[in-house]
């Protein structure tokens, strides 16, 4: 890059008012937010961020992929998504799911069982490692 930089990582309590220190910061290129989709998706979810990402950020490179995956303890006997259907159909809220918090990637996705005609018990965490 020819010349120095710092990067800084935060807990993720202030994240967003990194975030919006980077949406209201200078203009010039020196200042940049690597986030997730979880500010996207808060973003939506938090109408009341006083941020807009469409309006505030400007995405300059795609650098990681991060895909959800769905598991099950051994226990259950499930061995595929038709199972799993079936024995959540036959426990209705008697199944508990966890995920890295409210809003996150995981915890959407898992919300597609309503459309299966399924329902399961969140239970969200503070975070990917805790989940």
């Amino acid at each position: 890059m020819g010349q120095q930089f710092s990067s800084r990582t935060n807990p993720v309590a202030e994240v967003l008012s990194q975030l919006k220190q980077v949406a209201r910061g200078p203009k010039d290129g020196y200042t940049l937010f690597m986030g997730t989709v979880a500010n996207v998706i808060n973003g939506v979810l938090q109408p009341d961020l006083d941020l807009d990402f469409a309006r505030d950020f400007a995405p300059i490179v795609y650098a990681t992929s991060s895909p959800n995956i769905l598991v099950v303890h051994p226990s259950t006997g499930v061995s595929n998504v038709k199972d799993l259907i079936s024995l959540l159909k036959a426990n209705p809220g008697k199944i508990f799911y966890g995920s890295s918090g409210v809003g996150t990637s995981p915890h959407l996705s898992a919300s597609c069982q309503y459309a299966g005609g399924t329902q399961m018990v969140h239970v969200p965490y503070s975070g990917s490692a805790q989940a």
